[in-house]
């Protein structure tokens, strides 16, 4: 996952998440003092696959 302000800036490093192919995942938004999240991503919740 990415933790980027509306202008693409990283605001946090990047964190992966990983799992069995076939199985669903959540991911929760990271607390960063200052900042809220606007907009949730299409893919914060999903199917793992084989592509990244």
């Amino acid at each position: 996952m990415r933790y980027q302000d509306s202008e693409g800036n990283q605001l946090a490093e990047p964190s992966i998440l990983s799992g069995k192919i076939g199985l669903p995942y959540d991911s929760e938004p990271k607390e960063i003092p200052g900042w809220y999240v606007v907009e949730t991503p299409e893919n914060a919740s999903g199917i793992f696959t084989e592509d990244p």
